[in-house]
């Protein structure tokens, strides 16, 4: 099982709570984890996405009215975190990729709202994915599938709560 997560990374390669500036937007990934672009482009090639499903989520309100001042002062924090293991299926390989998303909500000191949630996604695939595929597939394609329903999910849980909902950024690769 090949694993890459990092809940206290902020999301500066996918969601981002603040615009950057160009130079800041490209981020080389690590030496260790380089992966050939021909390489990269054979391997997705063969992904299809198969299934995805939201298998855990949670939403806690601590303090209403901080939340109401918190995302007035854009106190969103937000992490996330992702890794994948290989299996085998009747109909051949098959990647299963877990992404979880955390975003809070803060006033000054106070954690006013936590929202997580957990959705696996299911890829049929030709050749196995690599530590150093993943690396490059999570900051990429991934984010890319998975955040318009985490985003939906986000807004419609925190709208259920008699609050603005929640909206978070847009994805910026």
């Amino acid at each position: 099982m090949g694993q890459h997560s990092n809940a206290a990374e902020s999301l500066s390669r996918g969601l981002m709570t603040k615009p950057k500036s160009k130079a800041q937007q490209v981020e080389k990934l690590p030496e260790a984890m380089t992966i050939d672009p021909e390489v990269f482009r054979r391997i997705l090639a063969g992904a299809k996405l198969e299934a995805i499903a939201l298998i855990g989520v949670q939403c806690m309100m601590v303090d209403r009215n901080g939340y109401m001042d918190g995302i007035q002062v854009d106190g969103l924090q937000l992490n996330a975190s992702a890794k994948y293991e290989m299996m085998k299926s009747d109909v051949g390989p098959l990647a299963v990729v877990y992404q979880t998303v955390i975003a809070k909500v803060v006033h000054g000191e106070i954690e006013a709202m936590t929202f997580e949630c957990t959705y696996q996604l299911e890829y049929s695939v030709q050749e196995p994915f690599t530590d150093e595929f993943f690396e490059m597939f999570r900051q990429t394609t991934l984010l890319l599938q998975v955040v318009p329903f985490i985003r939906e999910l986000a807004a419609n849980l925190t709208g259920r709560m008699y609050v603005p909902p929640l909206t978070l950024p847009l994805v910026q690769i």
